[in-house]
């Protein structure tokens, strides 16, 4: 299959798009497991070896920024928009993609302590990795999940999921090529129930607002540090 995009549409978001979209379309239906979002590997003190923790939200929930945060502060990014997950020797890997970080004008400013003209705060820019945003180019063990509320206002605070609540608060996330396809489907949803079954999820509401980023992120790091018990 070759594919080509409308003359005004251009390349680089048609590369985009595949990327992001078909490929972890194509992939569960294939009986793979992506999910949509953004993951980083922790090397935190006290824990032996370093392992991911990804964050799930929906389009500017966060996500991308979060990512961000944490390599900015020596956490390195596995991924900015796709996860994938192979499932081995009894623990989910997730796999890096080395792609550039796509952060809105604001965020990518506050990272990289840039000036941003006012009409460009709305844009899109892509953010290649190097000693300030740093890349993890191997697979990391993926140690909790996050799913980010909605509530851009809301205090910091996470809540650990039930197995009951963890499935469907991940399904909005995943991504489904065929719902009228039954067998895949049910497939599809026996993966993401033992991903929940081995892999904490928490719920994670913070208000977004870059200065309170630090306190997110050692939010997430304390958590990680006690174990998945916590």
């Amino acid at each position: 299959m070759v594919c080509y995009p409308v003359p005004e549409y251009d390349e680089m978001r048609a590369h985009t798009l595949y990327r992001n979209a078909i490929v972890p379309l194509l992939g569960n239906f294939r009986g793979g497991l992506f999910l949509h979002g953004s993951a980083v590997r922790v090397d935190a003190n006290g824990v032996e070896g370093a392992g991911a923790v990804a964050f799930l939200g929906l389009s500017r929930s966060g996500k991308t920024t979060l990512a961000g945060a944490f390599a900015r502060c020596g956490h390195p990014f596995l991924t900015e928009d796709v996860i994938e997950l192979e499932r081995t020797d009894g623990a989910y890997l997730l796999q890096p993609k080395h792609t550039p970080l796509r952060l809105f004008a604001d965020s990518a400013a506050h990272l990289l302590s840039d000036q941003i003209a006012n009409d460009a705060i709305n844009e899109k820019r892509e953010i290649e990795s190097d000693d300030t945003l740093p890349f993890a180019a191997h697979a990391a063990p993926l140690r909790h999940i996050y799913i980010l509320g909605k509530d851009h206002a809301a205090t910091l605070a996470t809540r650990k999921l039930s197995l009951s609540e963890a499935l469907p608060a991940i399904m909005p996330h995943a991504f489904i090529l065929d719902v009228e396809d039954k067998v895949r489907l049910k497939a599809h949803f026996g993966r993401l129930a033992d991903l929940t079954q081995h892999i904490p999820c928490y719920t994670l509401d913070f208000p977004r607002d870059y200065s309170e980023l630090p306190s997110v992120m050692e939010h997430v790091l304390e958590r990680y540090r006690q174990g998945p018990e916590a």
